[in-house]
Parts: C-alpha cells; sequence; structure tokens
C-alpha cells in the first residue's frame, strides 16, 4: 500500500472511531463538575468542584427540599402580587389563587417557577427573608461550605453562590424527601388552569433519570444537576455553566454504569461452644450487591445475634441481622442462616465475627 493510501486509510478509521465513540465525560466543557456516587458516597470526578460560582435555578432544590420539611403541604397559600411581578420563568400565577404548598413545589421544580418559589417560601416561613435564613442552615447542616443564599429563586445575587460539589450533596438529601424525590421525577403536573412540563430534558432522553433541576441565567450559564438510578446505585451529576450539558450527563451516567457490576458476596461468622473449644456451626450470609472495580475489597461486615447458651438454632434458621458497609456507610443487610458443624453441642456461645 503506498504511504497516501495508508495516510487515508489511518485518516478514515479515526474519523470513525470518532463518531462510533462519543467524547469521554470528563472532557464536559463546562466551568466546573462533579459526579457523587450516593452510593459509595464518593466523589468519582470533579473538575473545579469547590469553586464558588452562581448556579440560577438549581437553588430551587434547596427552596423545595425546605418548604417540604418546614410547611405544610396541603395549606392554601394566597397569592400576592408581588409573587407575580418577579422577574424570570414563572407558572403565571395570578394573584388572589390560593394553591398548596404541594402545588407550588411542583411549580418551583418542574416549571422552575419564580412565583411559585416566593409564594412558596412566603407560606413556608412566613416571609422570603426567613425563609431564606433557613435555607442557608440547611445547607450549613448538608455540609455545602461553599454555598450561600440570598433568595429562594436562584435569581443571580451579589452574594448568591454554591459550588458543584454542593450541589451534587443537596441532590443526594433531597432524594432523601418523599415529596422532592416524586416532584424531581414527574414529567407533567397541572392545577388551577396552570400546565406545568419538566424542564429536564433528561427525563425523555434516558430511562434511568430519576430527577433533577436545570437552571440558566446570563451570569451563570447552564446548570444542570441530574440524578440517575440504575442496577441499584444512585449516581449524581452536576454541571455549571455547561453549553453541552444534556449529553455531557448522558456520557457521565453511561461510563458510570458501564463499570457496576452485579457480585454475589458469601460470608460466614463461626458458632463455638460456651467454652471455645470447638465450633458448633456457622452463620451463613449472601447478598448481591451493584459492585464497581475495587469496592469489594473494601466492604466491612458486622453481626448482631443472640449468644446461644441454651439451644443452638436448627439447620437453615436464620437468626440474627448481618450488615454490609462499603467506606463506612451500609448499604445492606438481612438475616444470616445457621449451618451446623458435624457432631455440634447442644449448647453453644456466639462468638464475634469476621468474614469468611
Amino acid at each position: 500500500m503506498c504511504r497516501r493510501s495508508m495516510t487515508a486509510a489511518v485518516f478514515f478509521g479515526l474519523l470513525l472511531t470518532f463518531f462510533r465513540y462519543p467524547a469521554p465525560a470528563w472532557a464536559a466543557g463546562g466551568a466546573a463538575y462533579a459526579l457523587y456516587d450516593a452510593f459509595s458516597g464518593e466523589f468519582i470526578e470533579e473538575k473545579n468542584a469547590d469553586e464558588k460560582r452562581p448556579a440560577a435555578s438549581t437553588a430551587k432544590i434547596m427552596t423545595a427540599l425546605v418548604a417540604a420539611e418546614e410547611g405544610d403541604l396541603a395549606e392554601r397559600i394566597p397569592i400576592l402580587r408581588e409573587d407575580t411581578a418577579v422577574e424570570g420563568s414563572r407558572v403565571y400565577l395570578e394573584a388572589g389563587e390560593e394553591p398548596t404548598l404541594e402545588e407550588l413545589l411542583a411549580g418551583v421544580l418542574l416549571a422552575s417557577g419564580n412565583d411559585a418559589a416566593m409564594a412558596a417560601a412566603r407560606g413556608a416561613a412566613g416571609s422570603v427573608k426567613s425563609f431564606t435564613e433557613k435555607m442557608n442552615r440547611r445547607a450549613e447542616r448538608i455540609g455545602m461550605t461553599g454555598t450561600h443564599y440570598e433568595n429562594p429563586t436562584g435569581l443571580d445575587g451579589e452574594g448568591q453562590v454554591t459550588t458543584a460539589r454542593d450541589l451534587a450533596l443537596l441532590a443526594a438529601e433531597a432524594m432523601k424527601n418523599e415529596t422532592v424525590a416524586r416532584l424531581f421525577r414527574t414529567r407533567y403536573a397541572s392545577f388551577g388552569g396552570h400546565v406545568l412540563k419538566n424542564h429536564n430534558k433528561l427525563l425523555w432522553k434516558s430511562a434511568d433519570c430519576v430527577g433533577g433541576k436545570t437552571g440558566f441565567t446570563r451570569k451563570a450559564g447552564r446548570c444542570l444537576v441530574s440524578v440517575f438510578e440504575k442496577s441499584g446505585r444512585r449516581m449524581i451529576a452536576v454541571t455549571l455553566s455547561d453549553p453541552d450539558d444534556w449529553q455531557d450527563h448522558l456520557a457521565f451516567a453511561d461510563r458510570f454504569y458501564r463499570e457496576v457490576e452485579e457480585r454475589e458476596i458469601s460470608f460466614s461468622f463461626p458458632v463455638r461452644t460456651a467454652d471455645f473449644e470447638r465450633e458448633e456451626g456457622v452463620l451463613l450470609a449472601s447478598v448481591a450487591l451493584p459492585l464497581r472495580p475495587g469496592e469489594k475489597e473494601k466492604l466491612t461486615y458486622t453481626l448482631e445475634a443472640d449468644h446461644f447458651l441454651w439451644r443452638l438454632p436448627d439447620e437453615g434458621e436464620a437468626t440474627g441481622l448481618f450488615r454490609v458497609f462499603l467506606n463506612g456507610r451500609e448499604i445492606a443487610g438481612g438475616a444470616p442462616f445457621f449451618a451446623p458443624s458435624p457432631g455440634r453441642k447442644t449448647r453453644g456461645l456466639l462468638q464475634s465475627g469476621k468474614t469468611g
């Protein structure tokens, strides 16, 4: 083959490779991002994750969380003219309406309504100022050390800042709230003649996306928080000022879940005689876990079970409770089963278990 033909073949091959495989997630063009594995509690990828930046309507995740925790979801909140006058994205509420707090939160999370955020804040805390103070106190409890809120809408303010890392921690905390988690993944909702469509396009683009929040201002750029769940693991992606956020988040999720594999983990705890002279049997445990490379070696186990002073369990009998931990976080648990040793005694004592 001549040199020119070989060069053309190599170039054509590289071109096919470029179009066949998407750019890797770590090539995200955003100013900052963080990828958080909520299963292990680890940040597995990041770029400028602690850089304080405006993040637009992603602040509404905190607005919804605090309102859901502090307010009465069934309470009707009168809409004031000052709510309807707020700038930016709106549900187009009208003064005099009285939606419930839960309906307002749908407007906050699906339609990113600044009018709904203002009304929800006042309804849950009495005033927007008091509510914003609650937002900052809640951020402290979560450990969001780079975040400060000046309003519940996310509109740009001199001191309204957060970080990609903080937003990932916030999303993980918000998913623990039943109301917020449900609204996160809701595509459409309506109340009082208002029809809402979730701004998060990933709910349509990925079957694994279970929620998130968009945000945009000229100052903040395109901001996106996404929550994915697949194979028993939850992953949270955050990008700030990223013009290609939809594709970057899909690439993050694709690469993350390609590394997850369900592994059957088995271990045993010895049961010994009262004088510890011999083993009477073992408590056997087995659990299937979605693990990433290298995590099996990091697992630790504990067992809670009675001392068998008077009667050993029957063969196959479930007894006690085992717990499985990854990086100190409990990820699984259940009841182990007793398997006797040949010639076991009728009295025994459980010794502290170790993994097998």
